[in-house]
């Protein structure tokens, strides 16, 4: 009886060890079980090493299941449809155009997931009670997943992949930065603009008199920004303005002036960023 009291306590044991073991593999996977390779004849491998490196960040086409239970904060959050191999290079020199290059490589090392999914198409359940949405843009605590590998990628038009980019943009500064704790948005900035959030707009006015990058547009009207819009839209401007345009508008929109004050020294000080 004693012996096999020991012989079921080593069993259990083992057991034990062995669930550990495949918790530290499976934690352990991260971007190091990925083959990166400067390769000088295939730009993708090429831009893919050198980002990894620079970031430790890795840029991933497709995923297994090790990556999913790697990379996702739970289940059925995201389901991602792959993109077409021939897009791949259009897809990466335009997310290095329109978002990479606004920030500084050595910016995303502390301040983006450990993954990047580049696909096709997302669909995204934003609370578990809600049905799944498209959407091109969506970030997890440990991934960024990013439906730039479209079919028709290659046709689209300087304008069309601008406007992408900010969309990735909006979401990281405003979603992922702010959500993750990085960023907090003092209450200084919505205090400028606190008398005049979500009313009818008056269109013979210039919104940026109000502090407002632009009024918002609501069942067929115009209204003022709403708390929730304004920051989003301001993180726009910022991006998709030459620093000759953005001095424009605050020498001569004094509420302006002050909230893009506000936010240059949130940037500063919170993520150590100069906008």
């Amino acid at each position: 009886m004693t012996k096999l009291r020991y012989i079921l306590l080593f069993v259990i044991a083992a057991a034990f060890v062995g669930c550990n073991e495949d918790e530290t593999i499976v934690a352990a996977i991260g971007p190091d079980k990925y083959q990166l390779k400067d390769d000088a004849s295939d730009p993708v491998e090429k831009f893919r090493y050198h980002f990894y490196t620079d970031t430790k960040t890795v840029i991933l086409f497709s995923a297994d299941t090790t990556d999913y239970r790697w990379n996702y904060r739970g289940n059925n959050v995201l389901k991602l449809h792959w993109g077409q191999k021939a897009n791949y290079q259009v897809a990466l020199e335009m997310l290095d155009d329109y978002f990479f290059s606004k920030f500084p490589r050595s910016f995303f090392l502390e301040n983006f997931p450990q993954s990047i999914f580049l696909c096709n198409d997302i669909e995204e359940k934003p609370e578990d009670w809600m049905d799944y949405e498209s959407t091109n843009v969506a970030f997890t605590n440990q991934i960024a997943a990013i439906a730039a590998v479209k079919d028709d990628i290659t046709e689209w038009t300087d304008e069309q992949k601008e406007e992408f980019g900010v969309e990735v943009i909006t979401k990281y500064m405003a979603g992922y930065m702010v959500d993750k704790g990085a960023l907090k948005i003092p209450d200084a900035f919505y205090e400028v603009s606190q008398d005049s959030y979500r009313q009818m707009a008056d269109l013979s006015v210039d919104p940026m008199t109000l502090g407002f990058v632009e009024y918002q547009d609501y069942w067929g009207m115009k209204i003022t920004q709403t708390r929730d819009e304004d920051y989003p839209r301001f993180v726009k401007f910022l991006f998709t303005h030459t620093q000759a345009e953005i001095n424009e508008v605050i020498t001569k929109y004094p509420k302006m002036a002050t909230k893009i004050a506000i936010l240059r020294e949130m940037f500063s000080d919170q993520i150590n960023l100069e906008l």
